[in-house]
């Protein structure tokens, strides 16, 4: 949201809290909202792109800091909050961390907490590849993973972003985005051991590169309990389509979904996959937005959907 009504051009950090029945929640910030300022001192916008609560009921918010000024440098931002919507002065002093990656434009896009309460966020540097950074609870780099805290993930032949984060049940983390090579998109995935390093029994090396149509982005994942991995995007071949892909354990894809591993729905012009989810019963709820036809009209208009798949990848026509 804006900093103030004569400033509109610069962000803040926004979270907004509801009870079940969608009215605002009063006990979160006083009015059912709360909004960060990092106080950096110059125009800038402050983005969240992720939000995870922990087992005790704190937030914890990650995304990042982007300078109007084209001399200054986007930085990684994470903010944790009680759940009253105050900040944590328990995390990094006062409840903000800042600038822990120091090489060019980066972001955090992603976040997952661990059993143990320490925080694993993920995003990119300069576009070019993924960085995992763990945290311990008090919001220090935790120096028992990669370097000092930080992994630096680079895939020989494409340049990558991170979108999206995962633990595994066995500790293991899973890392997904996009990366560009010869002009075109494709799935990326790494998978790493809990102390950073690369884990080879995924596709061998650790790292899986993806190529299905002219251009695959990843938005979002969910491991199942069976170690599985489902990447939701979507995927451009003349339209852009819903695009779900499973993942056996090993980086294999999941022939027992629908034949091949990959599943694309085509709703309209221009369909997005944005984030999903895993019922208890296994099925596969999937949110994003889509280009659709105005009725009586020429003209598009972009229209939220939902849908829900069985675990073989087939629409679920009991849903709608």
């Amino acid at each position: 949201i804006p900093q103030s009504d004569s400033d509109i051009e610069n962000y803040d950090f926004l979270l907004v809290r509801f009870h079940t029945d969608g009215s605002l929640d009063e006990g979160f910030g006083g009015d059912g909202s709360v909004v960060t300022n990092f106080n950096l001192g110059f125009e800038i916008d402050e983005i969240i792109r992720d939000i995870v609560i922990q087992t005790d009921g704190k937030i914890v918010a990650v995304g990042e800091v982007e300078p109007r000024s084209t001399e200054l440098r986007s930085d990684f931002a994470i903010a944790r909050y009680n759940p009253n919507g105050s900040l944590d002065n328990s995390f990094s002093g006062d409840g903000k961390l800042l600038d822990f990656y120091l090489a060019g434009r980066s972001e955090v896009t992603a976040i997952a907490v661990q059993q143990d309460g320490k925080v694993v966020v993920a995003g990119s540097a300069s576009i070019s590849d993924f960085v995992i950074a763990r945290f311990k609870p008090n919001g220090l780099l935790d120096s028992a993973f990669g370097n000092d805290g930080v992994t630096i993930i680079s895939f020989s032949d494409h340049a990558v972003e991170a979108t999206s984060l995962a633990i595994q049940s066995d500790g293991k983390i899973v890392v997904a985005g996009q990366g560009t090579s010869r002009g075109e998109f494709d799935i990326a995935i790494a998978r790493i051991h809990p102390d950073g390093t690369l884990d080879n029994s995924f596709d061998r090396d650790g790292q899986l590169i993806t190529n299905i149509g002219s251009n695959d982005f990843a938005t979002d994942m969910a491991i199942l309990e069976n170690g599985k991995i489902i990447i939701v995007g979507n995927t451009d071949s003349n339209t852009a389509d819903i695009l779900l892909v499973q993942y056996n354990p090993d980086g294999s894809l999941d022939n027992s979904f629908d034949g091949d591993g990959i599943v694309t729905t085509n709703l309209g012009f221009f369909d997005v996959a944005r984030a999903v989810a895993i019922q208890k019963d296994g099925k596969i709820a999937v949110a994003g937005d889509a280009s659709l036809p105005t009725p009586g009209s020429p003209l598009l208009r972009r229209s939220f959907i939902l849908l829900r798949y069985n675990t073989d990848g087939s629409l679920d026509n009991t849903f709608s």
